[in-house]
């Protein structure tokens, strides 16, 4: 849990964190692979979901003398090992993408089994990585840096996507006018009526068309969403507090 804080929780938030983290470095570390990846097809939920198996068995796929060497990094260096030696894994095997989307471009394949084929390969990768020096100096040197700030940075945009199961909204203030930036919302400015409830932890927020919110105040995620009765708008909203934790209650 110190090393690989999260990845065990029943939620699994950790786990599933640092895979969509790593499908955000893949895109910046690995632009070619990133781009063979997606025009064979596979999505982020497809990618993850082969990056979320290294993950849990911490590369016990890996021969013997790999697995060893990379646990003694992830015990000496933490959970970046795991970025890295992903990297490493898909860096050395790029030129199968390549060649995988060449043969759909030339028709020689169809472009589902380009995809199919691509995913079968994603998940025998560590079974390749014999040559153990090969996979640590390619994790170590040819990677370039990872910074903590951007780990932490993509971390953070990443939690706030599998808590809102991808769906991510933020609730800002701007100039003192309480407002309710959505994402892909056609009505960004729309009046919003704002309350902060459980000692900050949660904001509320209602609209004119009687929708009804529910966000994190920390993480920003939207944890409900609902609405007033015959749809009618939110007027004011007000906290009350007693043993039982208070209540919100909504004018219309």
């Amino acid at each position: 849990e110190d090393v690989l804080p999260g990845f065990y929780h029943p939620s699994l938030i950790g786990v599933n964190t640092d895979t969509h983290t790593l499908h955000d470095l893949v895109a910046i570390k690995l632009p070619t692979v990133a781009a063979n990846l997606e025009t064979l097809g596979l999505d982020r939920d497809a990618l993850c979901s082969v990056y979320v198996a290294w993950f849990m068995c911490l590369f016990n796929q890996l021969p013997s003398e790999s697995m060893l060497r990379v646990w003694d990094l992830l015990l000496f260096e933490g959970s970046k090992t795991l970025f890295r030696t992903s990297l490493a894994l898909l860096l050395l095997h790029s030129k199968l993408f390549a060649d995988l989307v060449n043969a759909v471009d030339q028709g020689l394949i169809a472009r589902s089994r380009g995809a199919e084929e691509a995913l079968r390969a994603l998940r025998k990768l560590p079974l390749d990585a014999v040559d153990s020096n090969l996979l640590i100096s390619t994790a170590a040197n040819d990677l370039g840096s990872l910074p903590k700030s951007l780990l932490q940075r993509l971390r953070l945009s990443n939690c706030r996507r599998v808590l809102s199961d991808g769906y991510i909204e933020e609730v800002f203030h701007k100039q003192s006018r309480p407002l309710c930036a959505v994402r892909n919302h056609k009505d960004d400015n729309t009046r919003k009526t704002l309350l902060v409830s459980n000692n900050g932890a949660f904001v509320w927020s209602g609209d004119e068309a009687g929708v009804v919110c529910i966000w994190d105040s920390q993480t920003g995620c939207l944890l409900r969403r609902t609405r007033t009765a015959y749809q009618r708008r939110v007027c004011s909203m007000a906290a009350t507090r007693d043993a039982g934790g208070g209540h919100v209650w909504i004018g219309c």
